[in-house]
């Protein structure tokens, strides 16, 4: 694919720079009339005070980085890509260019049964479970598959997260131009008509953890640290308690106090539940305790509801 002015150019108008920051976890620290200032997310910068700025389609790290640029060189510094590759990847995302030497065969519900069966084996995720949060395999760039992880409002689809089998890059794709969604939002309801209770974890893969332990969970998955959006904060109106399960990195820690910020004026308690430290996130926890007795998560879990418990009631 050849990478002309015209393309990146689109690219450019297409792909928000904020949009690649927020799938890679990072949030604005603060915002103004003239663009926004996050934490540098270029790898090797530990950027305790923040210096990566955005205005409009550009970007620039005023500290040890010294760099700029605009989607195309993000995302090209932030997972090591080239600019050329960079370019055929968001190019793809928009639907702007196709690489169509590539013929990929069709993928026969078959093949897509053993792939998501191999994905939920290797993940000790309930397949029943996941068929009900609809989780299937599609064909994406160059015809790679993915599980595809839908979020419904309702009995709509209103967007979704496409996860890499294996090792393949980048390890999520969303769709280009929609606004992201909460993944099993229609738990929120099952939430308010029940004990008033829901947790909100970070992802998708948190989220499955969760609902192959229990039976019908309340829980919704936050699709990035920094997208957790105030458009949602109504429908969390109404709740008595929820408990925020996020990473214990630094992106995690903003994930807490975003919505700490955002729901406490209409929820009376919001509880952080903190991962061991010995995991990085929860469905790593899950994992760590043996996903063939999936009961011992679910004790670790509940001693980890009560001391969380304890510690916002000191």
């Amino acid at each position: 694919m050849t990478a002309s002015a015209g393309l990146c150019a689109e690219i450019r108008r297409r792909v928000g720079i904020e949009e690649v920051l927020a799938e890679h976890g990072h949030g604005p620290v603060r915002t103004s009339p003239a663009g926004a200032t996050y934490h540098c997310p270029l790898p090797g910068h530990a950027d305790r005070r923040p210096s990566f700025v955005v205005r409009g389609e550009r970007w620039r790290c005023w500290s040890q980085c010294d760099r700029g640029g605009d989607v195309i060189d993000l995302l090209a510094a932030v997972e090591g890509l080239s600019n050329a590759e960079a370019v055929r990847r968001l190019g793809e995302r928009c639907g702007l260019a196709r690489d169509h030497t590539e013929s990929p065969s069709p993928l026969s519900p078959r093949r897509a049964e053993r792939l998501l069966a191999g994905f939920l084996e290797g993940r000790g995720w309930d397949p029943a479970a996941a068929a009900e949060a609809g989780l299937h395999v599609v064909l994406g760039d160059h015809g790679r598959p993915r599980v595809r992880f839908p979020c419904f409002y309702g009995a709509e689809l209103v967007w979704w997260q496409d996860r890499a089998i294996g090792e393949a890059l980048p390890k999520w794709l969303n769709p280009a131009g929609k606004r992201p969604a909460l993944f099993n939002a229609n738990s929120l309801r099952l939430a308010a008509e029940r004990d008033g209770e829901l947790l909100v974890v970070e992802g998708p893969s948190d989220a499955m953890a969760v609902l192959s332990t229990y039976e019908a969970p309340a829980v919704v998955g936050v699709p990035g640290a920094g997208s957790f959006s105030p458009d949602w904060t109504p429908a969390f109106s109404g709740l008595r308690r929820v408990w925020v399960v996020a990473d214990n990195d630094g992106a995690g820690m903003k994930l807490r106090e975003r919505v700490r910020r955002l729901l406490g004026p209409v929820v009376p308690h919001v509880v952080d539940l903190f991962v061991p430290e010995a995991h990085k996130d929860l469905d790593d926890w899950r994992r760590g305790c043996g996903t063939e007795k999936p009961e011992l998560f679910g004790e670790a879990l509940e001693a980890a509801f009560g001391a969380a418990e304890e510690a916002a009631a000191a």
